[in-house]
């Protein structure tokens, strides 16, 4: 059973003209708790509606979002206050009182709840360590920098000891030595505490570093889904491509079609080594076997969690015989192969 179940949610706002968008157009997701989800998309995919939609902020037009086999759309506000309760989130621009330190603005869910003096401060103490800012704790939000005020906003979001943990956006002000240091706190809270993290994200190597799901969403739809190995390793969809250009370098249409003028004769193939074969010497040994020259464009290995994947980016010269027998020989390596001969928006994988 999942531990947050969404089946066929949608939304629709309305603006002053009275015209309608429909934002979300029937969600169906399944997150296991303990899980560190990501959720990408472009600006205006719905990421952050179906975000509101989880916690209770928005409530959908039709669908069910279940949390723990509790229906959340048929919560009344008692229901609903008591349901954020154990949801915590974290923004983008970090949402911090500029006129409280470090110390009260964490503290801020904990007298909101009436604590008593020593409990907040115990437990401001513990969640300060856990952030790495015990030394920051009497300044204030202007003397932080952009990764201490997240650290902030984070052990804020945990003083009420959250089961989920919702992230929108958040790392995407800062630079990338800062976001990389965010996102391993994330992953540290995720395995010491157990927190399930949702993580709203339009930066694929966000999802790459330590989200084990991942759910493409496009225009209010979600289009691809399943774990990060899976969709990195063998995207279907064009835009999980688009997505995947950030991380692995690939030739542009231009390029594509420029290659094509040049040598017409030519195979440009997208070739994707998953496992131990990212690291092996395939292309020599296809190479020499099958008397073809294969030009190497562009190529590099990245890890999804402890996982290699390698992405090449090819033209194989030869005969029109020993290409074919060398794209088989790759494909007895378990090598995907992608054609990308023609119109780039027609590409299709060789199986």
């Amino acid at each position: 059973m999942s531990y947050i179940e969404i089946r066929g949610v949608t939304k629709t706002f309305i603006n002053a003209n009275k015209e309608e968008t429909q934002v979300l157009k029937g969600i169906d997701l399944d997150i296991k708790k303990g899980d560190i989800y990501g959720i990408i998309g472009f600006s205006g995919a719905g990421k952050s509606t179906l975000i509101r939609c989880i916690n209770g902020l928005d409530k959908p037009d039709s669908g069910s979002i279940k949390i723990n086999g509790k229906e959340v759309t048929a919560l009344d506000e008692k229901g609903l206050m008591a349901l954020r309760e154990k949801i915590g989130m974290i923004f983008q621009h970090f949402n911090l009182l500029r006129s409280k330190n470090v110390y009260d603005n964490i503290a801020l869910p904990l007298r909101y709840k009436k604590r008593s003096p020593d409990a907040i401060r115990d437990k401001v103490d513990e969640l300060l360590r856990i952030v790495g800012l015990t030394e920051k704790k009497k300044s204030f939000p202007s003397q932080l920098s952009g990764g201490q005020k997240q650290r902030v906003a984070i052990a804020r979001s945990l003083a009420a000891e959250p089961a989920i943990l919702l992230s929108d956006e958040a790392t995407s002000a800062l630079d990338p030595q800062t976001t990389d240091s965010i996102l391993d706190l994330l992953a540290v809270l995720n395995q010491k505490l157990g927190i399930t993290i949702i993580l709203i994200t339009h930066q694929m190597n966000v999802i790459q570093r330590i989200c084990n799901k991942v759910a493409i969403i496009d225009d209010g739809r979600i289009v691809e889904k399943g774990s990060t190995f899976e969709v990195f390793s063998h995207p279907k969809q064009r835009i999980t491509k688009k997505f995947l250009e950030s991380i692995f370098r690939a030739p542009s249409e231009k390029e594509i079609r420029e290659l094509q003028k040049e040598s017409p004769e030519d195979e440009i193939l997208h070739l994707i080594f998953t496992g131990n074969k990212a690291k092996q010497s395939v292309i020599s040994d296809v190479t020499r076997s099958h008397h073809v020259d294969i030009n190497i464009l562009y190529g590099s290995i990245e890890y999804v969690g402890d996982q290699p994947i390698g992405s090449l980016f090819v033209t194989v010269h030869g005969n029109p015989f020993d290409i074919l027998s060398a794209k088989k020989s790759l494909q007895n390596y378990s090598v995907e192969i992608e054609d990308l001969r023609g119109d780039p928006d027609d590409t299709a994988a060789i199986a």
